[in-house]
């Protein structure tokens, strides 16, 4: 199982560290090696990342500097798709000079690229992903939790209950599908310069709250959360 994994991962993942590439370019050229960690067993994964982090199944720890993965065993494709949300965060962490991120362009883009899928000549399709269902049950409830996602710190993101995170999670993801797939295709230009003018701030000044801040500067968010809700229904 092992060498089968290995094998996909050198396959698929220069193609979407080009597609990370293109939609988050570097903002220095990075040599850092990238280093993927799995491991098999649960019990061995838990004391290796710590009683804060043994809820997840996944992470970027930045100061290994090591992606650290659990197996699903024979389900090949979780654990494919968990190594490509963690990749992204490897990614980012090199890419903005190890810049703190806000959570919602970090997590959302990491849940963005969950889906991604790799084809023989090395081409990456970025497809709805099967957080769609949980956002369609709680649409209103993702659309009302905006304001606050954007602000949110790590505590707030991670912190409360199983059910909290994971619509955190799934609105982080849905407003950056959004803004990659639905501002354009809806031709809603008040929305098309966010992205850039995060990561232009972001470089300037290494602060994921103020990149916000200036992203969203002169958005009506109320106006905002229906054309997301509208583009979603």
């Amino acid at each position: 199982t092992g060498k089968v994994l290995g094998k996909e991962l050198q396959r698929t993942m220069p193609a979407l560290r080009g597609a990370f590439a293109r939609l988050v370019p570097p903002f220095e050229a990075a040599t850092d090696v990238s280093v993927v960690r799995i491991f098999e067993e649960r019990d061995a994964y838990r004391q290796y990342v710590g009683k804060e982090n043994e809820w997840s199944i996944g992470l970027w720890a930045p100061m290994r500097r090591e992606l650290v993965i659990l197996s699903q065993g024979k389900d090949r494709d979780q654990t494919l798709e968990i190594i490509r949300h963690e990749g992204f965060h490897q990614y980012l962490f090199y890419a903005t000079g190890m810049a703190e991120n806000a959570m919602w362009f970090n997590e959302g883009h990491a849940c963005f690229f969950e889906s991604a899928e790799v084809d023989a000549k090395g081409r990456v399709d970025l497809p709805e992903n099967g957080r769609v269902s949980h956002l369609m049950d709680h649409l209103d409830a993702a659309a009302g939790l905006l304001p606050k996602i954007l602000q949110a710190d790590r505590s707030a993101f991670y912190g409360g209950s199983d059910q909290q995170r994971s619509l955190n999670y799934t609105t982080a993801w849905a407003l950056v599908y959004f803004l990659r797939k639905g501002v354009p295709a809806e031709k809603l230009t008040a929305y098309g310069g966010i992205l850039d003018t995060y990561l232009k701030q972001l470089r300037d000044t290494k602060d994921g709250a103020a990149a916000t801040a200036a992203a969203f500067e002169g958005v009506s968010m109320q106006k905002f959360q229906n054309d997301f809700t509208d583009f979603w229904k």
